[in-house]
């Protein structure tokens, strides 16, 4: 039996700290990519922006939404197993404790799976990398930011 205030213990480093650090990077990150593009944009020559306003706006929109569903799902397999312990000394069933640590466990999964559906040069450098195309000598050369093969 673990004690009330090993349990809260084990909220703060095991779930609230993560849950901080990685809101704080990813929020980060999010920004200096938004920096990156201002940089690009604005040693272009000719004045010519890389990113019109509207492609600008929806590509950081898709970022943004990207970030937020990756870290809504973390807090979506991480929180339950946290509340359940938090309840009090309640004697969680062996089955919702397996499901509940399988649901945290399926979160380290997810996150591929979320980057393949919202970015296709994901899907490309994976698919690269799984059929060992990665291998080749001219690998290094691949471009995965366009449509074509």
């Amino acid at each position: 039996m673990i004690n009330f205030a090993w349990r809260v213990t084990d909220f703060f480093f095991t779930f609230l700290f993560p849950c901080i650090l990685n809101l704080t990077l990813y929020l980060r990150i999010f920004c200096v990519a938004q920096q990156q593009v201002k940089v690009i944009n604005s040693q272009m020559k000719g004045g010519k922006c890389v990113l019109d306003g509207s492609v600008k706006r929806k590509s950081e929109n898709k970022a943004a939404v990207t970030l937020g569903i990756i870290v809504v799902i973390h807090l979506l397999c991480y929180l339950p197993i946290y509340i359940f312990s938090l309840t009090g000394d309640a004697v969680i069933p062996s089955t919702t404790a397996n499901f509940l640590t399988w649901t945290m466990y399926v979160n380290s999964g997810l996150n591929p799976v979320i980057y393949a559906l919202f970015y296709s040069w994901f899907r490309k450098s994976l698919k690269h990398i799984l059929s060992l195309r990665i291998f080749q000598v001219a690998s290094s050369l691949v471009d995965i930011f366009t449509d074509h093969h």
